[in-house]
């Protein structure tokens, strides 16, 4: 399965598009570290201690091709 998501990190709000061309629903793409752990030290303690990623699927395919993927 190949799938087109949505990272969004909660409380921060910011969001992240990635793809997969094989299906793994624990993969959560691969952010830069250095601007997530930024973004929370500019959270309160309380916040930091309490939040939440969340993953949605935009779309997928069972048998598009590898090209395909990368144009959607």
């Amino acid at each position: 399965m190949k799938q087109i998501y949505k990272i969004t990190y909660i409380p921060t709000n910011k969001i992240y598009i990635g793809k997969v061309a094989y299906e793994s629903f624990r993969y959560f793409g691969s952010p830069d570290i250095d601007v997530v752990n930024e973004d929370f030290l500019k959270l309160p303690n309380e916040i930091q201690k309490d939040y939440t990623v969340r993953k949605e699927i935009l779309w997928e395919s069972e048998d598009c091709s590898d090209s395909e993927l990368a144009e959607k």
